[in-house]
Parts: C-alpha cells; structure tokens; sequence
C-alpha cells in the first residue's frame, strides 16, 4: 500500500509519527537520508531531459495500461539490501483464478 503525503512535508518524520519513533537513517552518496534498515534502497540519479523508451508494462489484471513511451533516465550509482530482503509485488500476468484476480497470492 502507499499513503499519499503533501508536497514539502518529511516522509521519514511521518513514518516515525506511524511508528512511534524515529526512522534511523544513514548518509547516502548524494547526501541524502536513507532508512538504515531498508529492504532496498536504490540511489541513482535523474537528468534533465534524458529519456529513453520505456514499456509496454503488464498490468496485475492482465492487460497492457499503455503502449511505450519516453521516459526520465534513472542512472543508479548503488543499490543497498539486507539480507534476504522481503520484495513484495504483483507479476503482470493473466490471472487463472478468482482469486488471484484479488492479488490473493
């Protein structure tokens, strides 16, 4: 799941308040805070005006949600996972049941 935040406020602050404590973060490589105890954590970089075609991707339900497009280049410069790092998500395939239909898998 996701919540959605207002521009401009802390997403570890809010994170602490759900938690009841401060996320305990590091320093990354452009500086930035990083959750110290992260599944994964991609740091890279965006730069203006590079695109490159991206997709079609596989939506959960089976379908393509649009054709290919230009996108925003991500350069990644590290990448930093625990040990046996829990990745959660939803492969686009053709749901054979009911209830995989439900994300129920």
């Amino acid at each position: 799941g996701g919540k959605e935040i207002d521009y401009g406020v802390c997403e570890l602050e809010v994170a602490g308040g759900i938690r009841g404590e401060a996320v305990e973060v590091i320093e990354g490589i452009y500086g930035l805070p990083l959750p110290a105890h992260g599944e994964l954590v991609i740091e890279g970089e965006a730069i203006p005006g590079e695109l490159r075609r991206e997709g079609p991707f596989g939506e959960w339900t089976g379908y393509y949600g649009s054709s290919a497009r230009p996108e925003p280049v991500i350069k990644v410069r590290r990448v930093l996972y625990r040990d046996d790092p829990i990745i959660c998500g939803a492969p686009p395939v053709n749901p054979l049941t009911r209830i995989l239909s439900l994300r129920a898998f």
